[in-house]
């Protein structure tokens, strides 16, 4: 992974297909929320599906940019890995 998103408008649903074919829907994200952080920050491969629910808009940080933000601002990194 290469980059991870913060939603702006609309609203996501992550979800994960089970061994048997069946889609379990594990969650929403809403506006103001990250997507794709823990894999940035990992480098482990993604393990869900993020999936838009109507028109959403979102900003995507990549991996440089993550890094220039936060090697200035380590507090904010914190934060994310408490969400």
């Amino acid at each position: 992974p290469d980059s991870m998103y913060l939603l702006l408008k609309g609203d996501l649903v992550a979800s994960t297909t089970m061994h048997n074919g069946e889609i379990k829907i594990l969650g929403y994200v809403r506006p103001g929320e990250l997507v794709g952080e823990m894999g940035l920050i990992s480098s482990q491969p993604r393990t869900l599906t993020v999936s838009s629910l109507n028109e959403a808009q979102l900003i995507k940080f990549t991996r440089a940019v993550f890094q220039q933000y936060f090697q200035n601002r380590p507090e904010a990194l914190l934060h994310i890995l408490s969400i």
